[in-house]
């Protein structure tokens, strides 16, 4: 395998730990949010990472006993569940699949429907984005546009592309695109960000460099060998958004520039919110110090 191919295989499988954050969208409500997003976050990578392992172990066990390769097979898992006998399984983890895929939108909606509302409270989107329900206290308007958008832009480009394949291959690029760039932001701002807050120390500065560096140099290779695949559509949609999302931003900050120093400022820590520290005995221990707008 070539480094530009293994670079195109680790964004794809980076596609499959996407979401793994999302405990952090929910920040501003958790109890004790950085000790229990934290431990979230790493438990949920270091879960799937342990079923991803032992799942692609077994296909390339299951496949080796056969004298055959997961290459040669379209659906690995019901190919071997059908090869052993046991089709009944290949039954059972197609609902297994179709339930993770549901839970799979349900979480990346809900992130993204929470971070267009702290982006509307906060003034870089339009302030409907950051209202409420009157009666229910969830952020509606957000959940509205969001859903809204992303179901025609899905049923668009499948009646625009007539395959849901074709347009799960074109989409995928984009998205893994958005993913990685959002992960790299956030590598790249954790050191500025606590050395602001005078918490900078050299191993989290040192891996979130390391990572940032990582990810650009995957990030750069998987676009570019896929603009020249049958996905290059893909590559376009990723560069148009990312555009039009930094145009966007340009303008906000340039009609309101206090935005440069408010964006994100939510919350102030309290002793029993961190990992090691003691937990607080009521709910106005931990919130007497939290502000937001």
């Amino acid at each position: 395998m070539d480094p530009a191919n293994f670079a195109v295989g680790s964004a794809l499988a980076l596609t499959a730990f996407v979401g793994f954050e999302s405990a952090s969208t929910l920040g501003v409500e958790a109890k004790r949010p950085y000790a229990s997003i934290p431990r979230a976050i790493v438990f949920t990578v270091l879960g799937s990472g342990v079923l991803y392992l032992l799942a692609s172990f077994s296909q390339l066990v299951g496949f080796s006993a056969l004298g055959g390769t997961i290459a040669a097979s379209a659906s690995p898992v019901n190919d071997l569940a059908a090869a052993y006998g046991i089709d009944a399984v290949g039954l059972l983890l197609d609902v297994s699949i179709a339930t993770s895929f549901l839970a799979c939108a349900i979480a990346s909606t809900t992130a993204l429907v929470r971070v267009l509302f702290s982006m509307g409270r906060e003034g870089l989107l339009p302030s409907r984005f950051g209202r409420t329900h009157p009666r229910y206290r969830t952020p509606f308007d957000a959940a509205l546009v969001a859903m809204s958008v992303i179901t025609a832009v899905l049923l668009t480009t499948i009646a625009l592309s007539g395959s849901i394949w074709q347009t799960m291959e074109v989409l995928i690029v984009g998205a893994a695109g958005g993913y990685m760039t959002a992960y790299l932001l956030v590598c790249v701002a954790a050191p500025v960000f606590l050395r602001r807050i005078g918490e900078s120390t050299f191993w989290p500065v040192l891996f979130a460099l390391l990572a940032a560096v990582l990810l650009g140099a995957v990030l750069v290779t998987y676009l570019v060998v896929e603009s020249g695949s049958a996905r290059a559509l893909g590559v376009w949609v990723f560069l148009g958004v990312m555009a039009l999302g930094l145009a966007w931003c340009g303008l906000r900050l340039r009609s309101r520039p206090w935005l440069r120093d408010t964006i994100g400022v939510y919350d102030v820590p309290v002793t029993g919110d961190l990992l090691g520290g003691p937990a607080p005995a009521d709910a106005a221990a931990r919130g007497s110090g939290r502000t937001g707008p």
